[in-house]
């Protein structure tokens, strides 16, 4: 550290990672400092991540309860209105297991991402379909 690793830091990083640096929250003058600063993140600990998780999961199922109910209403077909309607509930359920075992596989972090961007697709979809419905589509009489 002292040969190589100290010379680099003090030149390119210090003047912000110092006590009174913008990144005072993450100093590198010490080797300590350095140690801490680079240690693995796993996530959060199981503990935090019980307590929050189920409010998370119950608020957003909350949500794709209601968007389900209207989108249950619209035109599309059945088959697809079925796999629309429970697809966030899977989601959700592979979103909040990545993210268990993330702490155990860092890879499952890219499942925890697709997930979420799926939950983020079909909440569109959910949302858009009865607007366009409601707002767009002429009612042939």
């Amino acid at each position: 550290y002292e040969e190589t690793v100290k010379a680099i830091l003090t030149e390119n990083c210090v003047r912000c990672h110092n006590p009174e640096g913008l990144q005072r929250f993450a100093p590198l003058t010490a080797y300590e400092e350095v140690m801490a600063v680079t240690q693995i993140d796993r996530g959060e600990p199981v503990s935090l991540w019980a307590r929050v998780a189920h409010t998370h999961i119950q608020s957003i199922g909350l949500i794709f309860l209601v968007l389900g109910v209207v989108f249950s209403c619209t035109s599309v077909a059945e088959r697809w209105k079925i796999i629309i309607v429970s697809a966030p509930f899977v989601m959700l359920l592979v979103d909040f297991g990545a993210r268990f075992l993330a702490r155990f596989a860092p890879a499952t972090v890219y499942v925890m991402m697709v997930s979420g961007a799926m939950i983020g697709v079909l909440f569109a979809v959910m949302t858009l379909i009865p607007l366009y419905e409601m707002w767009f589509k002429r009612v042939q009489r």
